[in-house]
């Protein structure tokens, strides 16, 4: 009598159908973290629209006047440079003085960031966007194009510190450094920005790139 082939697979036929398997994993994975990614840029597009109410409110609440930061500690390290505040959550800055309005410390993360920057306190809550020095402690009202100027931009790394950049010049009252940009940007060679006027878009990096570093004194970071 003629013996029939069982129903299971053969040595060769499990290691097609793994090979398969795996080319279309490959395929499928970058796609899957392009979609991530893209997912994790609305979620941060989102957080800075809810800061952006936060200022909207402060400034109403303080005579049309931003939230300031103090201008007595000038860090010159990498990471740090400009005017910073340690441990945001219990120092006057302005991120602590949006937090009333916000209530949640999840709203000061970009999901999209590389890690920590260094030399960071893991028991305080991460802050992933730093505001523009030239906005900081001014009158919202005189600004001549609100809707042009930056407020805030996501910064490549989560820190305990708070900063301003472009920062106020300590050997030239009146002046602005433009501290820090190591051209690292979150969302795939882009960065999120909100405006003075409360809207949040996503921009290119070069053109963040020419507007902090060689822009003129009308670009979006000055007025």
């Amino acid at each position: 009598m003629r013996r029939t082939r069982g129903g299971g697979f053969t040595l060769i036929e499990l290691l097609v159908v793994i090979s398969i398997i795996s080319i279309l994993a490959s395929m499928m994975f970058p796609a899957f973290a392009k979609a991530r990614n893209k997912a994790e840029a609305i979620v941060c597009t989102s957080n800075m629209s809810q800061l952006g109410k936060a200022f909207m409110m402060y400034a109403m609440d303080y005579d049309h006047i931003m939230p300031d930061q103090p201008r007595t500690t000038f860090e010159n390290s990498f990471q740090k440079l400009g005017y910073c505040v340690d441990d945001w959550t219990t120092h006057s800055c302005w991120a602590n003085g949006l937090y009333p309005y916000v209530k949640s410390y999840e709203v000061y993360i970009c999901k999209d960031t590389i890690g920590e920057a260094p030399g960071n306190n893991s028991s305080v809550p991460p802050l992933s966007y730093i505001m523009n020095g030239c906005v900081a402690g001014k009158m919202m009202d005189a600004a001549p194009n609100p809707s042009g100027i930056c407020l805030l931009y996501d910064w490549c790394f989560d820190a305990t510190w708070c900063a301003i950049n472009p920062s106020p010049d300590p050997q030239a009252p009146g002046s602005y450094v433009r501290a820090f940009y190591n051209g690292q940007a979150n969302h795939d060679e882009r960065l999120n920005l909100l405006y003075l006027d409360g809207h949040a878009k996503n921009i290119a990096e070069s053109v963040f790139g020419n507007d902090i570093w060689y822009g003129p004194a009308n670009n979006i970071f000055y007025y």
